[in-house]
């Protein structure tokens, strides 16, 4: 476990602050993830496959070159980074 040990000097609610910016953090990212969602679902319904089976194809060089198969591959990426940004945010405890 890794830990973040923040000082300061004045008497304001650090806390807080630091809690609203996780929250707003936390809240782009679930938007982030709804928008990636949802352009990865109109390409499975233009090509009847869904996007983790077209991902595998893709990196074992079974789907071609093709323009949208490229921007698919490249907004399924991003789509799981955002996941594990989210995922490791939402494992964050701040203590007192």
């Amino acid at each position: 476990m890794n830990q973040l040990i923040i000082e300061y000097k004045t008497q304001d609610p650090i806390r807080s602050l630091v809690e609203n910016a996780l929250h707003k953090e936390e809240r782009m990212l679930e938007m982030g993830i709804k928008h990636k969602a949802e352009l990865l679902k109109r390409y499975e319904e233009k090509y009847n496959i869904p996007s983790k089976v077209f991902f595998e194809k893709m990196e074992n060089g079974e789907m071609g070159d093709d323009f949208d198969f490229i921007g698919w591959a490249g907004e399924y990426e991003i789509l799981q980074r955002l996941k594990l940004k989210l995922k490791n945010l939402m494992e964050i405890k701040i203590c007192s």
